[in-house]
């Protein structure tokens, strides 16, 4: 059995699993070891679909996860490459069982290419970390069943060790304790007191009632690069729903170049809550499109409650809700006010439901002595008001000169510029003078009709042909991650050759050896390297040909 292999193990030793299936559950060793299927070694993917490990047997036991870990391993300890299903989760003394396939505490493991599915458990259906800074990576996670989220990480006290959680496709979890609410109630991720590097990760394609995609909870770390599609909230009565897609509640988290895209939520698809005088945050370069929110109150890209730091380079296009595509809130006393900077965005075609008088693009509320500062963003065909605030007890004037209304004649004011035919502002809003053409922005030079994430280019391998090496380099006018492949005239994958990413309008230059995954040099022959973009929405991949001459 496996779990006799892990029992007789050494440190640092590989154990290698035949496909079959191997009905246990297993509790790792302390020491730090390798234990892969076939596919760790050959990339074919029946090996990770036919090397399962089944936990079912054991559902009735206290400690049921498919894996547990307890026993301090480091990332050193990796488990790679198998189908991991029939968890039922850890329940010490017969409470409720958390971890349905992965029950990991002051450990932190790799867990790195697998499936998990048909797992089970009332909170975590997929994996919990407790006190603990795994790496989760290149792991599907789908159809597992349960009450609250699907992964969750816990009270790691280190503000220097973070979890790590990238590369990860999870769709189509439920919740399957109440036949009148399957679908889960919390997070897809949830990271409480601790901090997490969140990154390129796939979260599509299902229902839910609380966070859809991501909840940082009094933690800390980065949101970068992930994709969010086609989330929808599901509404019950009687209960208190968040029903947006990230969260992020008394939190200090960058989040930079995320795709939001054709989801329907409650309230926004990012929604923030600072304290007051929290330090400042970066909502950089991120895409907001076909937001559609349903709730009272609220935007539907962006709201941030005591606003701070910078919102800069993101664009927003067709977001509705009542307020539109970002909404800022302050009420904390004293001076602070609104004390964010919001420069570079591109907002188009926004709406607001019901009540075209409110901020379709933008709209603050507050009782602070500040308001936000607003310049060098392109606004248009954002409908009734683009932009506009309401301050209490006495209007503040909010400065938004310098940006760009959809004309050069400026926005429409019924009084201060009945002539411009740009968008609409509200009442008390400083737009003399305004730019007569679209701001030049140094971070997110999008197409505000094109749809895409972004434009990047894979330029020719040189030398071409070549005997020992060739070399091929990636352009992007955005910091975005790529796969790089090299495939054979068959269509059969020779090597994963890098996961990189590329920095904004910076060359990276990459290299070829001409050998395949085991390190054996290739034939004579005529071969494909292909570049994909994890984040743009067309346009995905490149290829260039090579023929190597032995």
């Amino acid at each position: 059995t496996i779990g006799e292999a892990l029992y007789y193990s050494g440190q640092s030793d590989t154990i290698l699993v035949h496909p079959g299936v191997y009905r246990e559950r297993l509790i790792m060793p302390g020491h730090d070891f390798l234990l892969a299927s076939e596919f760790y070694f050959t990339h074919d993917s029946s090996a990770l679909y036919n090397t399962v490990i089944d936990a079912s047997d054991f559902a009735e036991e206290d400690t049921a996860s498919v894996l547990t870990f307890f026993n301090g391993n480091s990332r050193a300890t990796v488990v790679s490459g198998f189908t991991l299903r029939g968890g039922h989760g850890f329940a010490p003394e017969g409470g409720f069982g958390t971890g349905g396939a992965i029950y990991i505490e002051e450990s932190h493991p790799t867990i790195l290419s697998n499936i998990i599915t048909g797992n089970q458990a009332v909170n975590d259906v997929g994996i919990l970390a407790v006190s603990a800074h795994p790496r989760i990576a290149q792991n599907l996670i789908y159809d597992n069943c349960g009450m609250g989220s699907v992964m969750s990480v816990f009270q790691y006290s280190s503000l220097d060790e973070m979890a790590l959680i990238e590369w990860n496709d999870i769709a189509q979890n439920w919740g399957c304790y109440y036949p009148e609410w399957p679908y889960l109630a919390g997070s897809m991720v949830y990271v409480v007191g601790c901090g997490a590097v969140i990154r390129f990760n796939r979260f599509h394609d299902y229902f839910g009632n609380f966070s859809l995609g991501v909840h940082f909870y009094g933690a800390w770390g980065e949101l970068l690069g992930n994709r969010f599609e086609r989330l929808t909230c599901v509404h019950f009565e009687g209960t208190q729903d968040d029903g947006l897609v990230v969260h992020l509640y008394h939190s200090r988290v960058t989040v930079r170049d995320n795709l939001f895209q054709d989801c329907s939520v409650e309230n926004p698809a990012l929604m923030i809550t600072n304290r007051p005088l929290q330090a400042p945050r970066m909502i950089e370069r991120n895409w907001f499109e076909n937001i559609q929110s349903s709730g009272v109150a609220g935007a539907a890209g962006l709201n941030i409650i005591e606003p701070s730091g910078t919102i800069r380079d993101n664009v927003f296009i067709r977001c509705t809700g009542p307020l539109g595509a970002i909404g800022l809130s302050f009420f904390s006393e004293g001076t602070q006010g609104c004390q964010a900077t919001i420069e570079g965005n591109h907002f188009f075609f926004n709406h607001t439901l019901q009540i075209p008088e409110r901020g379709s693009a933008l709209v603050a509320v507050g009782t602070g002595d500040a308001m936000c500062t607003l310049r060098d963003n392109w606004f248009e065909g954002n409908g009734g008001f683009a932009v506009e605030h309401e301050h209490y007890p006495n209007p503040l004037e909010w400065d938004c000169r310098n940006n760009y209304w959809g004309d050069p004649s400026g926005p429409y004011h019924s009084t201060l510029n009945p002539e411009g035919r740009g968008d609409t502002v509200g009442d008390h809003i400083l737009f003399d003078p305004w730019l007569t053409e679209p701001p030049t922005s140094s971070s997110a030079p999008f197409s505000p009709f094109a749809l895409t994430a972004q434009d990047w280019k894979l330029e020719g391998a040189f030398p071409n042909p070549f005997n020992s090496a060739t070399q091929i380099r990636l352009i992007s006018s955005r910091p975005q991650p790529f796969e790089v492949m090299v495939y054979n005239l068959l269509g059969q994958r020779v090597r994963r050759l890098w996961r990189v990413i590329v920095p904004k309008d910076t060359p990276v230059s990459l290299t070829w050896d001409g050998r395949d995954e085991a390190g054996q040099t290739v034939a004579t022959g005529l071969y494909f390297i292909v570049a994909t973009s994890r984040l743009s929405t067309s346009s995905g991949f490149k290829t260039c040909k090579v023929l190597c001459l032995r």
